[in-house]
């Protein structure tokens, strides 16, 4: 039997830090860093022909200070994973990949992303979003002040139009939120 991969470790546990659970560690060649203000959990399920635009989008980010992205990959049976291994070394930030494909679903991927993440703050976005260059810096300021905050949701037109119709939102219940273009603390 071959020896385990160092690479990749077993369970992520909160209450460590540990990584665990399977967790490829997609940080090679960033030196270790500071803890992350905030994490970007990214769940995807075959998102390979969307994906580089989103991570061109995050890398674009202008927020100061550290910070990380988390892709949670819940079965792609597509070049997802090969993708976001490709682009690890040249992006800005820590780039991980964790493997949430035991349980199929974007709950249980946004799950396992928040499981795997190294900061106090998350930031929620999908694979075929395309984020605002201040999207994160606009989530920190507003996390400052508020325990969740979220912009406007636009109907996805394909090619990509930033300034598409905005779509009105209802809350469905006094405790729930979206999980999308989220942040929270």
């Amino acid at each position: 039997m071959d020896e385990p991969d160092p690479a990749i470790s077993t369970r992520p546990r909160i209450s460590t830090g540990v990584q665990t659970g399977t967790v490829e560690r997609a940080d090679a060649g960033h030196p270790v860093a500071p803890s992350p203000l905030i994490s970007v959990v990214m769940p995807v399920f075959n998102e390979q022909s969307h994906l580089d635009d989103q991570l061109d989008a995050l890398s674009a980010q202008d927020i100061e200070g550290p910070w990380e992205v988390v892709i949670s990959d819940n079965g792609s049976t597509d070049d997802t994973r090969d993708l976001v291994l490709a682009r690890r070394s040249a992006f800005p930030v820590r780039l991980r990949l964790v493997d949430s494909s035991a349980c199929r679903g974007a709950a249980h991927a946004r799950n396992a992303g928040i499981l795997a993440a190294r900061a106090p703050l998350i930031a929620f976005c999908d694979g075929d979003d395309v984020v605002s260059r201040a999207w994160l810096s606009s989530a920190l300021r507003g996390l400052a002040d508020h325990d969740v905050v979220g912009g406007p949701l636009r109907r996805l037109v394909e090619p990509f139009d930033p300034h598409s119709a905005r779509l009105p939102y209802t809350s469905i219940a006094d405790d729930s939120i979206m999980t999308c273009s989220v942040a929270l603390r």
